[in-house]
């Protein structure tokens, strides 16, 4: 971009709306899971008694490890009970509102700094006619790299409302599902990476409206930079965002750009 980045001490930023202080409380799930948790390591022992060579008792080993770990991670998250259903739903559109209200005005000081640029244009409201998706693309990695520092800054914040947005959005969708709008209250997105870092994951959150789970960065940390950069090969469980999020963002972080 040619014109120079708006700076804070040149312009008054909107403030981000404050964090959503929605009480929310893990509870272990007992339905069933005694039951099946006897009925896997019977499985395993059987499996035991017949595995013959070493390969077959490591994969016995491992099933059992497995079904351990799942029985550590039966638990759900859950709204508390005492936060009124009207009020919760008051709360969240009042947080969408906010979301809103910070892209919008996101938008306005863009636009204000474009027409800065030709005195004559806007006065004649002849200015160009910018979308919300020009200042998402200045994310992809190419146009990204060649950015000033406060350019980036910038673009960054402007990424960050979007996904907020959108975030919003889910939540406000979800009021009616306490457990699943727990759960997407518990993820508030950015906690072990950096956007600055990887603009390209960024681009991916706003233009598909997710946000990153902090478990699919991590697989996807350990996938872009594997020990002494060697293959590296994962097992991933069903429904955790492999096709969607996790291989998405190590193809975009490992792409040459080139045929």
């Amino acid at each position: 971009m040619s014109c120079p980045a708006p700076r804070s001490t040149d312009i008054c930023w909107p403030v981000p709306p404050t964090p959503l202080q929605i009480a929310v409380e893990r509870q272990t799930i007992d339905e069933g899971s005694s039951q099946a948790r006897e009925r896997l390591n019977s499985l395993c022992e059987r499996l035991s008694v017949g595995a013959g060579t070493s390969r077959e008792k490591d994969y016995v080993s491992d099933l059992q490890s497995s079904c351990n770990s799942l029985a550590l991670q039966k638990t759900t998250f859950q709204v508390r009970a005492h936060t009124p259903s009207n009020e919760l739903s008051l709360l969240l559109e009042r947080y969408l509102d906010s979301c809103r209200l910070l892209f919008k005005s996101l938008n306005a000081i863009f636009h204000t700094l474009v027409q800065s640029g030709d005195l004559i244009a806007s006065q004649t409201s002849q200015s160009p006619r910018i979308p919300p998706m020009f200042w998402l693309r200045q994310l992809n990695r190419d146009r990204f790299n060649s950015l000033s520092q406060d350019w980036k800054a910038v673009v960054i914040k402007y990424g960050l409302a979007v996904t907020e947005l959108h975030r919003a959005r889910r939540l406000c969708a979800l009021s009616s599902h306490p457990n699943e709008l727990a759960e997407e209250l518990c993820n508030r997105g950015h906690q072990n990476w950096e956007p600055i870092n990887h603009p390209e994951t960024l681009l991916l959150e706003a233009e598909s409206g997710l946000l990153v789970r902090e478990v699919q960065e991590e697989i996807a940390k350990q996938m872009r930079c594997p020990p002494n950069n060697a293959n590296s090969v994962m097992q991933l469980n069903m429904g955790e965002g492999k096709s969607s999020v996790i291989v998405p963002i190590i193809a975009a972080s490992l792409a040459q750009g080139e045929l």
